[in-house]
């Protein structure tokens, strides 16, 4: 088995122009769409000063190891990437391979939940999406996929983009491990049916 390595998306931080909406009329709504627009550039800034890497990498690692485990499989190592989007595009960039384990994001970071806040301020959770898929090279099939879209909002209680980040972004990391675990779960006990 390989475990096609594809280039994700980087990550983002979703979420309304702090300042509110004070304007009327299309040049107004335009400015606004500017604004938010800027307003969420640089809070990816301030992420990527976190050092938080795409949560894929984690899922690869944990889907991969419980397939070698309960199938009795070698994972195979490869640098190579794939840009290919097709089962049959990915196969022909792993000539060889029996098994290709296709997992890859969709979108990471950051956004603003649709909940009222209690606390009057704006808050965010974490969160992921992504699809897996198991190829069949030998059939040119694939043979289990499903698609994760989780978010972590802290317990109920979602943090405000200051928590987040605050001690080397503990609360942010926090929430995009946990859903990278979820989403592997999802994955291992849904799309192929194992515990």
């Amino acid at each position: 088995m390989v475990v096609a390595q594809a280039r994700g998306p980087g990550i983002t931080a979703d979420g309304p122009w702090e300042y509110g909406l004070f304007v009327l009329g299309i040049v107004g709504v335009m400015s606004a769409a500017i604004e938010a627009d800027r307003a969420n550039h640089k809070r990816e800034g301030w992420m990527k000063r976190c050092e938080i890497d795409d949560p894929v990498d984690q899922i690869r690692e944990t889907l991969a190891d419980s397939l070698a485990e309960t199938m009795s499989l070698v994972v195979l190592e490869s640098d190579r990437r794939t840009r290919a989007v097709t089962p049959e595009g990915v196969i022909k960039d792993y000539p060889g391979a029996d098994l290709i384990l296709d997992i890859r994001t969709s979108k990471w970071g950051i956004h603003s939940p649709k909940t009222e806040s209690t606390r009057r301020k704006i808050h965010y959770v974490a969160g992921y999406e992504g699809s897996f898929r198991l190829i069949d090279a030998r059939k040119s099939a694939v043979v289990a996929e499903a698609t994760c879209k989780i978010q972590f909002s802290n317990r109920g209680d979602p943090p405000t983009i200051k928590e987040l980040l605050e001690d080397d972004c503990a609360l942010l990391d926090e929430g995009l491990t946990l859903s990278a675990q979820t989403c592997a779960k999802h994955y291992r006990t849904r799309a192929l049916g194992l515990e």
